[in-house]
């Protein structure tokens, strides 16, 4: 019989039971022409930012507008 070799390494986060993740995440699609927009605008930013960043300040932003920023 053939023994599986597991290719997690001994010491990694992930081995050890630690989440890498620290902050919450969230995944979402947009529609082909959205993801151009922000693409564009994104790659136009000077100094150059990360999506995150950009999609981190544009919510900021709007849940400010609506009363829902900063948490209260």
């Amino acid at each position: 019989m053939i023994e599986c070799m597991s290719r997690r390494k001994p010491n990694s986060k992930r081995s050890l039971g630690v989440d890498r993740h620290t902050k919450p995440r969230l995944a979402f699609h947009l529609e082909p022409e959205l993801h151009e927009a922000f693409r564009i605008y994104v790659d136009g930013l000077q100094p150059q930012s990360s999506d995150t960043a950009v999609l981190v300040l544009a919510l900021e932003r709007y849940l400010q507008s609506v009363g829902f920023w900063p948490p209260k």
